[in-house]
């Protein structure tokens, strides 16, 4: 069954080779090569600081490990990926199914693009000399397999809760995190050119190193100094952590595979609600705002987006006080106005075909669009002027409480129409 999935994983990638998706894994390929390239050539500079060559490979190796747990959420998976729901209807234990999946996921042009960063590990034993480098071959592959089995976990286990409140909160997590580090770059490269001279610091060398993407960089280190303890604490680490993951991904796809069949649980009875604040908002503007209001607090994607803003915006004013920059901080709560208004700049579209009850209604557009606009300014207005008033006090800048002020109530204004916006709307003003 295993060289079956791989062999089906294989002609998945040999018929996607074709227009558009061809040119797009050509394109990938040659940076991912660029990048491993560039994690070699890491492992093999010579720094003025002894540990510095260590903590910068360790680093680039955490970019690896974290870019596979969250790159396939932020890029999806190319189309070539096989999907345990594909596979339900046969009769596939899930351990053989995890096994199976880990197999095919590891051909591809990503794994052979890790494995070839990964020979940095190599490069940066055999400097030290032949028994740190034979020490690096079985840390490089253990480390290959833990990276492709904390994408699975991660994206098995993501399409099982994002339907929750709380998985919805942290995927926007993850995406607002990953995507303000790459635009905060700025931010965070004097930081590491004045590491380069003078060396990191000493929490960010064990940070890059207790990470379970430098457990193998620990074991080469250790067998450089002779400390075989750590060196079999790294390894068998990352041993442990590989089996652990195996488990982790079996549960999750038996879950996933038995999840649309009867359980033989017994119905519980529902219970009629107590009237909750929403229910005294009645009329037409103050009706659709507290439907609104119920779907803002429901709708699991509503929540992705709102904590996706909420995060990124955050990150984008924080993370320049790496280098002492406070000037951003003032505008936090602008900032995360303008991308809870950018994500939420087409709610009309998740109403499907439910936008006919609105349509048919004899004037309702106006009122459907002002209780909209209301609910937007109840859920972002505290958010945005909490975040302005209390990061404006933190930075210091006196000057800044005017501007933050009128600027977080232009934005706020400004967002409410276009993330609520409806050309029948002209209509009525």
């Amino acid at each position: 069954m295993v060289g079956d999935l791989i062999r089906l994983k294989l002609t998945l990638l040999r018929r996607s080779l074709s227009g558009q998706r061809a040119a797009q894994l050509v394109l990938g390929a040659l940076v991912g090569l660029l990048a491993a390239v560039g994690t070699i050539w890491i492992a093999g500079i010579t720094a003025p600081v002894a540990s510095v060559s260590g903590d910068l490979l360790g680093a680039a190796l955490a970019v690896w490990f974290f870019g596979w747990a969250f790159g396939p959420i932020l890029f999806g998976s190319g189309g070539t990926e096989l999907r345990p729901d594909q596979l339900s209807l046969f009769p596939i234990r899930p351990r053989v199914l995890t096994v199976g999946l880990v197999s095919a996921g590891a051909v591809g042009v990503g794994p052979i693009v890790t494995l070839v960063a990964l020979v940095a590990l190599v490069v940066h034993g055999a400097g030290s000399g032949v028994v740190p480098a034979l020490v690096a071959v079985p840390g490089l592959l253990l480390t290959l397999v833990l990276v492709v089995l904390v994408s699975k976990v991660i994206v098995t286990g993501r399409g099982q809760v994002v339907r929750s409140q709380l998985g919805a909160a942290l995927s926007g997590l993850f995406t607002g995190v990953l995507m303000a580090a790459g635009g905060t770059v700025w931010a965070i490269a004097p930081a590491l050119g004045n590491a380069f001279t003078s060396g990191f610091p000493a929490g960010f060398s064990v940070t890059v190193h207790a990470l379970p993407s430098g457990w193998a960089l620990t074991a080469v280190d250790a067998a450089g100094r002779g400390d075989w303890a750590l060196v079999m604490a790294g390894l068998g680490g990352l041993l442990v952590a590989d089996l652990l993951l195996v488990a982790a991904l079996a549960s999750l796809l038996g879950r996933q595979l038995t999840s649309g069949r009867a359980q033989g649980r017994r119905t519980r009875r529902v219970t009629p609600s107590k009237p909750g604040p929403l229910d005294r908002w009645t009329g037409r503007v103050p009706g659709v705002a507290a439907k609104e209001l119920r779907t803002w607090f429901r709708d699991v994607t509503r929540t992705n987006f709102l904590y996706f803003a909420l995060f990124y915006g955050l990150l984008q004013t924080v993370t320049p006080l790496v280098i002492g920059a406070d000037v951003l901080l003032p505008w936090t709560g602008v900032i995360v106005a303008v991308w809870v208004a950018a994500v939420s700049a087409n709610m009309y579209a998740s109403d499907g075909t439910a936008l006919w009850l609105t349509m048919v209604t004899p004037r309702g557009e106006r009122a459907d669009v002002r209780g909209r606009q209301l609910a937007w300014l109840v859920i972002v207005a505290p958010i945005a002027l909490v975040l302005t008033v209390v990061f404006t006090a933190v930075s210091g800048l006196s000057w800044a409480w005017p501007w933050a002020l009128a600027l977080t109530a232009s934005v706020l204004g400004a967002g409410a129409g276009p993330s609520c916006s409806w050309r029948c709307c002209s209509r009525y003003p």
